[in-house]
């Protein structure tokens, strides 16, 4: 019965997937990487949200606060893989076409930063108020307005992001047009 029990724990435990880490060392590959630990990161505190919301709305009182001490360390894990990549992402390596998209980028990770700390301290705090978890259940909408602000600067730098390095298509593109660089401009009165 007990080996039933732990295998169907160690089973059913939640884990986090496995990405692989670059193996190009280069200013560019690491900023690569940086980037990308950081997107794992919002991806993690965006879903944590959702399962948190769920939580609120169906679970227990334990449950919620089972949730809720998880939502803190993905947010708290969020402001320091923040404070890392300001570190990690290079200031000059790119070319120049995609060189303001990374200034762009580095600009918006403070307000990454602060959104993992606000996050981290205020489930911390309601974590503290009330074991039977209605404190989180109370601020939950507020917490979910908070991420969505906070990271909305990031998300727009981070499309902007892949873009300029061909990650993404443009969504002229998608419709039809031609991109906009590939335009040619055309004088008035023609």
């Amino acid at each position: 019965m007990n080996v039933l029990l732990i295998a169907a724990t160690v089973l059913f435990q939640q884990r986090a997937p496995i990405v692989p880490q670059s193996t190009d060392t280069s200013p560019v590959g690491v900023s690569r990487q940086a980037i990308t630990d950081l997107s794992l990161r919002v991806a993690e505190v965006r879903s944590g949200d959702d399962q948190l919301r769920r939580e609120v709305f169906n679970g227990t009182g334990a449950s919620v606060m089972d949730r809720g001490r998880l939502q803190q360390q993905r947010c708290a894990d969020l402001a320091a893989a923040a404070r890392a990549t300001t570190a990690r992402v290079c200031r000059a390596c790119f070319p120049p076409n995609v060189q303001r998209a990374m200034n762009q980028y580095r600009a918006a990770l403070p307000s990454v930063v602060r959104t993992g700390t606000r996050c981290a301290a205020a489930l911390a705090r309601d974590l503290r108020a009330d074991p039977s978890g209605s404190a989180v259940r109370q601020h939950r909408p507020t917490l979910a307005r908070t991420i969505q602000q906070g990271l909305l600067p990031y998300e727009n730098a981070i499309h902007a992001v892949r873009l300029a390095l061909g990650l993404e298509v443009p969504v002229s593109v998608l419709r039809g047009q031609p991109p906009a660089a590939a335009q040619t401009p055309r004088r008035p009165g023609t």
